[in-house]
Parts: structure tokens; C-alpha cells; sequence
């Protein structure tokens, strides 16, 4: 078989074809045919290095030395989106394998609002439609473990739970190795799975979003009652109990002060601008102090009341924190004034 010739670099014809290209004209077809296992056919570059290496049952493309960048140009890079049929690349039913690569970058030059660039992983069944609760692709984590073996940590995965035209609903799953054991850690199912309940859409762990927060705290009230200076219950004008404490909590666990109820019994001569209470957290005044107008003012004798302050910004504490509600003041502006069976609530939740 004849030995091939060099292109160009020479004009002797024995040993090169001469500065022109090489072209297959018309139709014509013509075979490289490696007829050994073991053979090859290469393009190198100037300093011999491979650039292109056909083996009998693969392509290599540059080498491991010299080779940093491989580039594949099927399309307009200065035109927005591109332009060109793309690059289609067909692999068998193994793997294709990136390896010894740092990034992985897709760029997209679009200017417009449009989702660019889209990564997309897409199953087509060889025997027909995608069916319900096929898996429709994963996104697997892995690493190495202490024995040098290669390990899963963490994927993502979807599912197609309902492939009915027009009815499709699809999940997404977070698959964490907890233990030496992948558990779905997150989920997110569809509305329609979930009834239209969204709450229940989110799964963790395998609890639902409603339930862990129905069970990640407890709701628990504190009450207490204001006595005056002789232990008895009926306050009239002078009793020294300006700031006196009527509930004190001393926090076991951490959890918020969400409202206040105060009850009370008020004569019709107790002024409506002396009803109130302060809250207290170790010793520091938490807000203003909150007042309440109570009604029925235009009677004599006492009327029964109660109240309920929401705060806008629940309190926090932790364990060991005082909680503590006292009565706004002690003024009134007539001896016959009194108030009565003055108590209050601290509605809290704590948080397990």
C-alpha cells in the first residue's frame, strides 16, 4: 500500500502533495480503515503532540501533556443565542465521563428575559410513554469513604407520580446519607397529591410541614393574682401597690410571651386611665406600659372585666429568664374607689 504524503511545506511531489488542501470531490466516498486492533491513525501538531487519534474502537482528542482546552465550534458565538444546528453528541448505553475536570460551565449569551441557559434532563422510554412513578432522572453526590471506596452522600431526584395528560404532577426529592443510609430528607410533592393542602406539600424527613410545626412547640399559660397590702383582695385609693407584681414566670425552657389576659373587678369611680400593666424580662421593660379602657363606667358599684393585650413582637426567653407582669398604677381620685380580684395570664409557647 502506498505511504501517504505530507501537505504542504514542500513542492517535491515524491514525498508531499504540495501546498494545497485535501478534498474529496463530488460523492466519492473513501474509507480510513484501520484493519488492526492495535492500530491508529493521528493528526498532530508541530511538536508531534496528538491532537486527534483514531483507534480501532474509540477517538482520543489531544493528550494528557499538552493538551488544556478542547474546543468544538458549530455556531455563531457573537450572535445572541447562537446560531448554527448546535453540537449533537450519541453515546451507547454506557457512561459518558468528564474526568479531570475542575468546572463545568454552561454560557448562555441571550439578552433577553428568557430561562438561558437551561440544563435539561430529559427520559424517553424505549417502550413507549414515561408511566407513573418513574424516576426521570438524578443529580447523585459522591465521594470517597474512609476505606477508599467511592460513596453516594447525596442526590437529587424527580419522579413523574402522574403522567395523565393535562393532570401531570411531578416530586422532587433531596436524598440525604444520614447514618449509612440515604433518606428522602426533603420533599415536595404537588398540590394535587397533597389535596390542595400546602402545608402538607412539603414533606421532612417524612413529616409534613403542619405537623412538624404543630409538634416543634407547645402552647402553656402562667397565672396570677395582685393582693394588697393586707393580703386581701379589694384595693381602694393610697394602697401602696404602684408597680406591684401580679405573675411572675421563671422560664424553664426557651419560648416566647405571646399575650397578656388581665381580669379585674372596678368600681365606677376607679378612673378608666389608671387600668394597665407593665412587662417586665429580668428586671428590663419590655415596650410601653400597655393600658386598657374598660366600659362600664357610668354605673355605680363594681363591674366584672377583662382584657387581652397581643403583642405585636412576641418576647422571647430562654431557660432562666424572669418573666414578669406588674400593674401599671396605684392612683385614684377618690377614696370610695376601688378595684377588685385583679389577676393575670402570661399565654406563652415554648419550643422544643
Amino acid at each position: 500500500m502506498p505511504t501517504w504524503k505530507k501537505i504542504g511545506g514542500s513542492t517535491d511531489t515524491d514525498t508531499h502533495i504540495g501546498n494545497s488542501d485535501l478534498t474529496i470531490l463530488g460523492v466519492t466516498n473513501r474509507i480510513l480503515d484501520i484493519d488492526h486492533l492495535s492500530g491508529s491513525f493521528s493528526i498532530t501538531n508541530f511538536a508531534d503532540d496528538d491532537l486527534l487519534k483514531i483507534n480501532s474502537t474509540h477517538i482520543t482528542y489531544g493528550n494528557d501533556e499538552t493538551c488544556n482546552f478542547h474546543s468544538f465550534k458549530c455556531l455563531d458565538p457573537s450572535a445572541e443565542g447562537g446560531s448554527g444546528p448546535g453540537l449533537q453528541v450519541f453515546f451507547g448505553g454506557g457512561s459518558a465521563q468528564f474526568t479531570n475536570c475542575d468546572q463545568f460551565l454552561i454560557r448562555s449569551n441571550e439578552n433577553d428575559s428568557s430561562a438561558e441557559p437551561r440544563l435539561i434532563l430529559e427520559r424517553r422510554n424505549q417502550d413507549g410513554e414515561v408511566v407513573n412513578n418513574d424516576s426521570l432522572g438524578q443529580i447523585d453526590f459522591q465521594g470517597r469513604r474512609s476505606n477508599n471506596v467511592q460513596e453516594s452522600y447525596a442526590s437529587i431526584d424527580v419522579f413523574a407520580r402522574n403522567v395523565t395528560a393535562g393532570s401531570e404532577d411531578g416530586e422532587i426529592v433531596l436524598f440525604v446519607k444520614s447514618n449509612g443510609t440515604s433518606q428522602a430528607a426533603v420533599q415536595a410533592k404537588s398540590l394535587n397529591q397533597s389535596n390542595g393542602v400546602v402545608s402538607n406539600s412539603l414533606l421532612i424527613y417524612g413529616r409534613t410541614l403542619s405537623s412538624l410545626i404543630q409538634g416543634e412547640f407547645q402552647e402553656f399559660s402562667v397565672s396570677g393574682q395582685l393582693l394588697n397590702q393586707s393580703g386581701g383582695q379589694i384595693f381602694v385609693n393610697g394602697d401602696d401597690w404602684y408597680d406591684e407584681p401580679i405573675v411572675i414566670y421563671d422560664a424553664q425552657k426557651t419560648g416566647s410571651l405571646r399575650s397578656v389576659s388581665i381580669s379585674y373587678s372596678q368600681h365606677s369611680l376607679w378612673p378608666s386611665d389608671k387600668i394597665g400593666i407593665r412587662i417586665y424580662k429580668n428586671g428590663s421593660l419590655q415596650g410601653d406600659e400597655i393600658t386598657f379602657t374598660p366600659p362600664n363606667l357610668d354605673d355605680t358599684g363594681f363591674k366584672s372585666n377583662s382584657n387581652v393585650a397581643h403583642l405585636a413582637a412576641p418576647i422571647s426567653f430562654i431557660s432562666g429568664d424572669e418573666i414578669k407582669v406588674t400593674w401599671m398604677n396605684a392612683g385614684a381620685i377618690a377614696n370610695t374607689a376601688q378595684l377588685a380580684l385583679v389577676s393575670a395570664t402570661l399565654n406563652m409557647r415554648s419550643f422544643d
